[in-house]
């Protein structure tokens, strides 16, 4: 017989808020501090220790805590999926990059914790959302250096002219990272609001 204490990961981070892959999972994975492991197409039960400082209860429910969540994700999702679900819980202060660490240094020798270490290590709550974490990723894969994310543009009289996702130097190179969500109104106010924008950033000597 299983525990009563049972982890749903996923679930966790739902009730987190926490940043989770698109769509709807197509196999839940859940956590049982006992009994055996058992594996079907749409679920899976894993059997782990679960410490009572990686215990929480949202919303009447056991979950695992704010950071057991994040690594438990980050051994199971893809890099840039864990990434961006730390990056949330950093944003959100749900957790903190110590509790993380404290979390995979209690599972060190568990399958995926490599990876998890290296999602908590380039966790930064500075960054927005899935496509800007996912950015910093690709960046580190093209061998680009890391840019400073989320930083405000001042003008010469330190009036605020835009706030950038990503900015590499200054004056510099600026990044953004924008899905097709923003421009999907067609509202041509925003693509002028875009264009004048991008013209103040360039006046001042960035690309």
């Amino acid at each position: 017989a299983l525990s009563p204490w049972i982890w749903g990961v996923l679930g966790a981070g739902y009730l987190y808020g926490l940043a989770l892959p698109q769509g709807e999972p197509r196999r839940m994975s859940i956590t049982a501090a006992t009994g055996s492991p058992r594996s079907w197409s749409d679920l899976e039960i894993q059997v782990g220790a679960v410490p009572a400082s990686h215990r929480s209860v949202l919303a009447g429910l056991a979950v695992t805590s704010a950071a057991r969540t994040v690594v438990d994700l980050a051994r199971h999702l893809g890099p840039a999926d864990a990434v961006a679900a730390a990056d949330s819980a950093l944003r959100l202060g749900v957790t903190s990059r110590t509790e993380t660490l404290a979390v995979i240094d209690d599972c060190a020798s568990w399958r995926g914790i490599i990876a998890a270490r290296a999602a908590v290590e380039r966790m930064d709550g500075r960054r927005e959302s899935w496509l800007e974490s996912g950015s910093t990723l690709m960046f580190a894969e093209y061998g680009l250096p890391e840019p400073e994310p989320q930083v405000w543009i001042t003008n010469s009289r330190a009036a605020p002219i835009a706030r950038v996702d990503f900015l590499w130097n200054r004056p510099g190179v600026v990044g953004e990272a924008d899905g097709a969500v923003k421009y999907a109104s067609g509202d041509p106010a925003i693509l002028l609001a875009e264009k004048r924008r991008q013209e103040r950033l360039e006046s001042l000597g960035f690309i």
